[in-house]
């Protein structure tokens, strides 16, 4: 919640990768930080692409625990530290709140420090790649072709379909080391938001088993989630006449299409997708939560991983 409650001005990605030291420090947690050189030479062209119209570098931050553990998962963050949109600029008041962007990494961040206090017998692997999203002569352009981790290609369409970019990289990247099961959360789409309003996350996954495991272990409804489909025939939305695929679908079915793209880098992995651009953030005070950041999803990933670790 403090993460995401920081302004942008403040949270940098040195100041982001400090948050998350102090976070973790004294657990059973290895960390480790990897500049914009180490992300160029991996070939991240997403999160590079994204990055680039900022004067502040990226970072990509991966912490790990029990990893000689049976059962391993990675989990991805979305750490958009401040969305502008790019030159596909947003308005004035949709900016307002993009310092929540990086709700995916703080959670991603949140339940691996739950997890290594509770002692769960799992290992748990986390990639957060930071980034700020701005304008400037520098910034990628509507039109640019983006070369991902995995080899394939992205048509940038709408430079504020951003968060996928960044994750698509960070999930190629995790899927190299074949986890039982990839999971990522991610302030992702605003079509979530409007399907689910502030209280519930939108959950998709390639694989019916796993996708009710998760379900199964937030049926207290402490955190409320809603599957969404993988509506494979939405690919078409996605499909660019020039590259592999393209960044943006439209207007409809935007999380379905989000979905869609970051499907493409999993390989053939068990997979789990939150998209909590509703619920990362609340829009007032209440009996639940203060005005601000929520930490929604730590609770829901960690039920599940906590089920993962029982079977």
């Amino acid at each position: 919640r403090d993460m995401v409650n920081f302004p942008a001005l403040t949270k940098s990605p040195e100041f982001f990768q400090t948050k998350v030291e102090e976070l973790i420090d004294g657990l059973k947690i290895s960390f480790k930080s990897y500049d914009e050189g180490w992300i160029k030479e991996n070939n991240m062209g997403g999160v590079i692409g994204v990055s680039q119209g900022s004067e502040r570098s990226p970072k990509f931050l991966v912490g790990e625990y029990n990893p000689k553990a049976k059962k391993q998962i990675s989990l991805i963050g979305k750490g958009v530290l401040f969305d502008s949109g790019g030159l596909s600029l947003k308005s004035p008041a949709g900016m307002e709140t993009m310092k929540t962007d990086m709700a995916g990494a703080a959670t991603a961040w949140g339940i691996i420090a739950l997890v290594a206090k509770q002692d769960l017998d799992i290992g748990l692997k986390v990639y957060t790649p930071i980034v700020e999203n701005m304008p400037s002569g520098t910034a990628i352009r509507p039109g640019d072709i983006l070369n991902m981790r995995n080899g394939k290609t992205i048509e940038v369409m709408n430079t504020d379909a951003e968060g996928r970019l960044i994750m698509a990289d960070a999930l190629a990247f995790a899927s190299e080391s074949k986890p039982d099961i990839i999971c990522d959360v991610a302030t992702l789409t605003g079509a979530a938001y409007v399907a689910l309003g502030v209280e519930i996350g939108a959950v998709f996954s390639n694989n019916k088993s796993t996708l009710e495991s998760f379900l199964d272990s937030n049926s207290d409804g402490f955190e409320n989630y809603h599957s969404l489909p993988l509506e494979q025939s939405y690919k078409s939305l996605i499909k660019s006449n020039i590259a592999d695929m393209k960044n943006s679908g439209g207007r409809f079915g935007g999380a379905i299409t989000a979905a869609l793209l970051l499907e493409e880098f999993v390989d053939d992995l068990d997979w789990i997708h939150l998209d909590i651009a509703g619920p990362a953030r609340s829009r007032s005070s209440s009996s639940l939560y203060p005005e601000g950041g929520t930490g929604f999803g730590v609770l829901g990933y960690f039920n599940f991983l906590a089920k993962e670790a029982n079977n």
